[in-house]
């Protein structure tokens, strides 16, 4: 006869076996890739490629489910809720991952505890542009320009919170400035108005603009990067004048809290892999993008340095979602 005690040893032993097994031979099943916004938009795009390739490695299909809302917030909380097996995943931004926490007082999720990262996908950086009749025609002239009118000059934002507005709003912090924003309904309403003539001044996504700034439509007077941007090197960075400023949208890979760190680390290989590849590089570069990678601890480095930056611009700046 086996003793209860016995029993109870020989299922947990049976439980641990069963969960080591699992973990070996993940990814075992169709992944899910939660993109925390409308089908068709870039970051759609963007993980639809990054998924395609990463099931290649894996050997198993990445599908991904768009579960749009709330600046992607409800894609976000979504996953965060989910089990921790590495079979659902987000595709995470600077908003869900960072600066909805201090937006959004309600949040149903916790940005800093709530997550695994896994890897950092992709960088685009923001371009401030203008009417060509603007008078500025630098980030130099329009310090200058801005600081004998304080409060007087207006610019165009796809929307408060956008990676474009928090670009503005840490350039105003740095430099000392104060510009007004006006938010719009997305870049094409603002781009609109900007090539019109209704407004003169401009933030956006640069992949969204590039068309624009060649044709000559637009003006551009500096990107938001640490560096020139390699799909428009012709175009200063904004820290050529303002020292150290950089303020980047980015695209990351992250779980649920509590991941088994060996299945995060075959899912960080897997987008490595697929990040270096030249076709998904060559494919990120044709819509402006930068390819990421390096490992989770990196992701999570990076992470804790964009909140603390954002933190202190957000509260500066008063920004809410309202």
């Amino acid at each position: 006869m086996f003793s209860k005690s016995t029993i109870l040893v020989g299922i947990a032993l049976a439980a641990l076996s069963s969960s080591a097994f699992a973990q070996e031979n993940f990814p075992a099943e169709t992944i899910r890739l939660v993109v925390p916004f409308a089908a068709g938009g870039q970051t759609d795009i963007m993980a639809r490629l990054l998924a395609d390739a990463m099931s290649k490695d894996l050997g198993q299909q990445i599908v991904v489910e768009n579960i749009g809302g709330a600046g992607g917030t409800i894609g976000a909380a979504n996953v965060a809720q989910s089990t921790a097996d590495g079979y659902s995943l987000l595709f995470g931004t600077v908003g869900t991952q960072v600066v909805n926490e201090f937006t959004m007082p309600d949040l149903s999720y916790d940005s800093a505890t709530d997550f695994t990262p896994i890897a950092l996908a992709a960088t685009a950086t923001a371009v401030i542009v203008a009417n060509p009749d603007f008078e500025a025609n630098s980030i130099a002239d329009l310090i200058e320009l801005a600081k004998a009118k304080p409060g007087e000059i207006q610019y165009t934002t796809p929307g408060i919170g956008t990676s474009g507005h928090l670009a503005m709003e840490l350039l105003e912090y740095t430099a000392g400035i104060d510009l007004v924003a006006v938010p719009y309904q997305g870049g094409a309403p603002a781009t609109t108005d900007l090539i019109a003539g209704h407004m003169q001044l401009g933030v956006d996504g640069l992949p969204g603009q590039l068309a624009q700034i060649t044709s000559g439509a637009l003006k551009a007077l500096g990107t938001s990067g640490k560096q020139r941007d390699p799909s428009a090197p012709d175009i200063p960075a904004i820290a050529e004048t303002v020292q150290g400023l950089e303020a980047t949208a980015w695209y990351a890979l992250v779980g649920p809290k509590d991941m088994p760190a060996d299945i995060v680390e075959k899912l960080n290989a897997a987008a490595n892999t697929a990040l270096q590849s030249a076709d998904l590089a060559q494919k990120y570069s044709d819509m402006g993008i930068s390819v990421g990678g390096g490992s989770a601890t990196d992701l999570a480095g990076f992470i804790d340095a964009e909140t603390i930056k954002w933190k202190d611009v957000v509260a500066a700046a008063g920004i809410t979602a309202d």
